[in-house]
């Protein structure tokens, strides 16, 4: 086994413990769906703020907060779980 198969094996085995949603809500949304949530909202506000049809709604930025926080917890528990479980057999597997 090589020094990153090594590496991720230890990685993915404490990942494991944790499991899947802890490690979407860790891994996919706090690093990726809440900052590209709120930066695309803040970029709205600061670009399109002075245009007569725009207007800030608590209601709309909070349901797009848990619309985006249920797809980030979606995509990392469904695909990049089973991504890092398919690699971390395969490694297990090719050292049995």
């Amino acid at each position: 086994m090589n020094p990153k198969e090594e590496e991720f094996i230890s990685y993915w085995s404490e990942k494991r413990k944790e499991g899947r949603w802890w490690f979407a809500f860790y891994n996919g949304v706090l690093p990726f769906a809440w900052p590209v949530y709120l930066g695309s909202e803040l970029y709205k506000y600061y670009m399109h703020r002075s245009e007569l049809n725009y207007h800030f709604s608590w209601m709309f930025f909070l349901a797009g907060l848990i619309i985006w926080t249920g797809l980030g917890m979606l995509a990392y528990a469904f695909i990049m779980w089973r991504t890092y479980e398919k690699r971390y057999q395969d490694i297990i597997k090719k050292e049995s």
